[in-house]
């Protein structure tokens, strides 16, 4: 019995031990060296633009377009340390790339410590496949009690994989909150970024090539000013300033539908293995539509104040798609508003404005291998009757009449009984001979023919 055991495999405690705490060396590692550059913004690799003292020329150039010539950006090189708001920028980019520089080695710190969590899964695996070995083979020859030292050595193993596990398992917890808050820092310092970046733009830059030694405010300049021929006129930055904004509420609505998609994909993939959902994706998903619908009626006023500056910039005699000067914005820039849908129409039938995975038909249709997949997922979203349409659409399900949705249960009844149903048992289908004893078969605009049309494409 002793000899048959001890051929199983067995590993060490102590490498195991020491594979433990060299993952979790260098997982920590990553963190702290992340968390220290994103404290004192200290990008590695990346080169810092220095200031240089008044009068001599800084190792940074920001804010010169592509379009100026070499003797311009000599000119401007020398003073522009001298601004107090391309200053504020350069510090501003060198915290964005820190942080980028820091997110990004958060990143890789969190993959290794995945993957040494998988690794530290299988050893655990192993340990309590190998348990069960010991188990089976001391009750097969029914030598339970002489294998007792044996299963100790065996459980205790097991005991201290699980163990490494939940540690480990805790430090991928712990990492990923870190990455979070640098992602939400990274986020804010990118926000700061561009609201300097606008102050700096719709500065008078024709008014600093007259005049490079001229101390120069972030306002835009007024019409009765010296040299005012040249800069925006404060309607036209106002449009842009506006145009900005609605750029920025489009990102933030994509960035919220991607986490939607992912959180979502997520969810049904937990549904498949019997899964549960975690508390803060359940409350994601069931507070998504009002928060996106929120973000929506914001981005509609924002772009109806931008159309109203835009008519009123074209009244006035400006051109707010002017792209003969380096401050113009492109064409692209400008958001067209659509219609507005029909109050009354949405009172009179609220669920056909309501339907589930609005927006994301091409999500909708992509995943799966084959044509009845994909009928499956058209039926889900048609019927509204699985878990999750009833977890993120409960609030629609409420707007629909009590006949409609026996209609549908109806229908879905019957499209199941027949997909169910045996071919071999129904027996083949009617021929043309048999039709003339058996009677007509039915007609193409029956509604039985219609719900057996539509199952037979799910059978498909």
């Amino acid at each position: 019995m002793r000899d048959r055991l001890a051929e199983l495999p067995r590993r060490p405690l102590e490498n195991r031990r020491n594979m433990s705490t060299g993952a979790r060396t260098s997982s920590q590692t990553l963190a702290e060296q992340s968390m220290k550059d994103s404290l004192y913004h200290v990008a590695p690799g990346t080169p810092h633009c220095q200031e240089a003292p008044v009068g001599q020329a800084t190792s940074c150039v920001v804010g010169v377009a592509e379009g100026a010539s070499s003797s311009k950006r000599a000119a401007l090189r020398p003073n522009l340390g001298d601004f107090p708001s391309v200053r504020k920028v350069l510090r501003q980019q060198e915290k964005v790339a820190a942080l980028r520089d820091s997110v990004l080695t958060m990143r890789a710190g969190v993959k290794n410590q995945r993957q040494n969590v998988a690794q530290h899964r299988r050893h655990a695996l192993d340990d309590l496949a190998g348990l069960m070995k010991t188990l089976n083979i001391a009750f097969a020859t029914g030598t339970v009690e002489e294998a007792g030292e044996d299963l100790n050595l065996v459980y205790e193993n097991v005991q201290t994989s699980i163990g490494e596990l939940g540690s480990q398992e805790g430090q991928v917890e712990d990492l990923e909150d870190q990455l979070s808050i640098l992602e939400y820092r990274l986020h804010q310092r990118e926000g700061e970024l561009y609201t300097s970046l606008k102050e700096v733009f719709v500065q008078s830059l024709h008014d600093l090539h007259d005049d490079i030694n001229m101390e120069t405010n972030t306002t835009t300049v007024s019409p009765g000013e010296e040299g005012s021929s040249d800069s925006i006129p404060p309607l036209l930055a106002e449009y842009y300033d506006k145009v900005g904004d609605v750029t920025v509420m489009r990102e933030r609505i994509e960035e919220l539908e991607s986490e939607h998609h992912q959180v979502l994909d997520g969810y049904e993939a937990r549904l498949r293995v019997g899964g549960v959902i975690s508390e803060s994706d359940k409350t994601f998903l069931l507070n998504y539509k009002q928060e996106h619908q929120a973000m929506l009626r914001d981005l509609e006023n924002a772009q109806r104040l931008a159309s109203g500056l835009r008519e009123q910039c074209i009244e006035s005699g400006l051109n707010p798609d002017q792209e003969d000067d380096e401050l113009a914005l492109s064409k692209g820039w400008v958001v067209v508003l659509q219609r507005e849908t029909d109050d009354v129409q949405k009172q009179k039938c609220p669920a056909l404005f309501e339907r589930p995975y609005h927006g994301s038909i091409d999500n909708l249709m992509s995943g799966f291998a084959n044509t009845r997949d994909r009928i499956n997922r058209w039926l889900m979203d048609i019927l509204r009757t699985t878990r999750l349409e009833a977890l993120q659409h409960q609030n629609t399900l409420g707007t629909l009449r009590p006949e409609d949705i026996s209609a549908n249960a109806t229908w879905a009844a019957q499209v199941g009984d027949f997909w169910t149903d045996d071919e071999a048992a129904n027996g083949p289908s009617l021929s043309h001979d048999d039709e003339a004893a058996n009677g007509p078969s039915l007609s193409h605009d029956s509604p039985d023919a219609s719900s057996l049309q539509k199952a037979a494409i799910v059978k498909a």
